[in-house]
């Protein structure tokens, strides 16, 4: 019964080709690697994407400082995070949606009160914390910086201190 040469040669692939995944598998095995094989090329595309996307997000000043995430799987963009009206959403979703690449956008922002990102801000060794992107080290915001030392060395008790804090804030914020 197994004399035959064709069938021994057929039980003998049939043994060493079994161990191997997907090739005696169900019929959608091979698909599912194909799959996979072309999910993983397209990693550093999504990567990319996700970079130019928060770039783009990121120029744009209605948008500053808002909290959205930017995820990417396939070209699909998923917007998620807080921002404070609806015409920021949208433009957060238009903005999305005309990067090059960009395949369609979920959007998943909320809308809530204001939350921004705080920016650490330094300049000619004085550093701060503001809720705008820090501009370069101007003229104005040196002369801010001078001001703001010369009084906290005059200043003797907190509320002077607390003053002085205020002005320089103050001073620095009139630039935008």
């Amino acid at each position: 019964m197994f004399n035959s040469v064709p069938r021994r040669i057929a039980i003998a692939l049939m043994f060493l080709l079994l161990p191997l995944p997907g090739v005696l598998s169900a019929p959608n095995g091979r698909f599912q690697k194909t799959q996979r094989a072309h999910l993983r090329s397209l990693k550093p595309q999504d990567e990319s994407l996700r970079e130019a996307v928060k770039a783009e997000i990121a120029k744009s000043r209605s948008l500053a400082g808002m909290d959205i995430q930017v995820e990417v799987s396939g070209g699909v963009v998923t917007l998620s995070g807080t921002v404070s009206s609806q015409a920021r959403k949208k433009l957060a979703v238009r903005i999305a949606s005309r990067v090059k690449g960009t395949k369609r956008v979920v959007d998943r922002i909320t809308i809530g009160r204001k939350i921004f990102t705080d920016y650490e801000c330094c300049c000619n060794g004085e550093c701060w914390t503001q809720s705008r992107p820090c501009s370069d080290c101007s003229n104005q915001t040196r002369e801010c910086i001078a001001e703001f030392q010369q009084a906290m060395q005059a200043a003797d008790t907190n509320a002077e201190k607390r003053a002085a804090r205020q002005k320089f804030y103050d001073c620095i914020h009139k630039q935008y």
